[in-house]
Formats: structure tokens, C-alpha cells, sequence
């Protein structure tokens, strides 16, 4: 429960597209994303404990919400275990293989967060006065998350 509270504490740093291009940048809004949709249900479950079964929270009331949750669950930890196994070094030990892996797995978080970042925006995370200004000068968030995806599909298939 602290470290969701810590994760729904952090602003993102990002400024640019390119700081989306480093993966603990991803890692990071990946995390966020998930616990506030954590957050999000374990408030949900708190207000109904009076009023509905645990049966009828988990297959009625809020099912759509904790599919939402499991499924992007287990992209992150697909995200997470790729991330880990790139930061094995006997893992991977051609270069050239190790830094398209490594561009993979930034691409596979990257699309998550650009399918779903809602619950970034949600906890404040990005939600900053970086976000007026990012807006002001016509780059969202989302705007820098797809610059960086076309990035990494330049340095793939040049």
C-alpha cells in the first residue's frame, strides 16, 4: 500500500520525446498507470463494503474495471520480465541483439502506455505545469509518447 502511494506521488520528468526513448522512463509510467488503477479499486471496494457482496463487487458492479486491471497487469509484467531479462548480462551477448531487444521491449511498453495512459492523467502523473506547457506548445504527453514509438521504428527499420 506505501509503494502505491509513493507511485501515485511521482510526477513524470519527461520533457521531450527523447526522454521517452529511456525504459526506466516507461517502467516508471507503466508502474503509475497500474497503481492507480490499483487505487482506483481498492477505494471503489472500501466505499461498497457495506452496501454489496464481494461476489457482486467482483462479477457485477465493477467487473469491467478489474479486467481493465488484470489486463494491464499482465502486460506490465510481460514489460517487467523482458526489462529484467535485458538487464541479465549473460542473457543477451551480441551487442547488436541486446540493443534491438532492448529497443523491443521499449516499444511494447511505449504501446501500452499510448493505448492506456488515462490512469496516468488520473493520479496527476502527468497532470504537472509541465502538461500546460507541453500543451501550450502543442506536444502532449501522448504527442511525445508517439514521437518516441517512431523513433525506435526508425532505429529498427531504418
Amino acid at each position: 500500500m506505501s509503494q502505491i502511494k509513493e507511485l501515485l506521488s511521482l510526477k513524470c520528468k519527461a520533457k521531450t520525446s527523447k526522454d521517452f526513448l529511456n525504459i526506466d522512463q516507461i517502467d516508471e509510467a507503466l508502474k503509475v498507470n497500474l497503481a492507480q488503477k490499483v487505487h482506483f479499486l481498492m477505494g471503489k471496494s472500501r466505499e461498497n463494503r457495506d452496501k454489496l457482496s464481494k461476489k457482486d463487487f467482483i462479477n457485477s458492479a465493477y467487473a469491467l474495471d478489474i479486467v481493465k486491471l488484470s489486463n494491464a497487469h499482465i502486460r506490465y509484467v510481460a514489460f517487467w520480465y523482458f526489462k529484467n531479462k535485458l538487464d541479465d548480462q549473460t542473457a543477451v551477448k551480441c551487442p547488436n541483439n541486446k540493443k534491438n531487444l532492448t529497443n523491443l521491449c521499449k516499444l511494447y511498453g511505449l504501446n501500452q502506455l499510448y493505448l492506456d495512459s488515462i490512469s496516468c492523467y488520473e493520479s496527476g502523473y502527468f497532470i504537472d505545469d509541465l502538461a500546460s506547457i507541453a500543451h501550450k506548445e502543442g506536444t502532449a504527453f501522448s504527442e511525445m509518447i508517439i514521437q518516441a514509438i517512431k523513433a525506435i521504428n526508425l532505429e529498427l527499420r531504418p
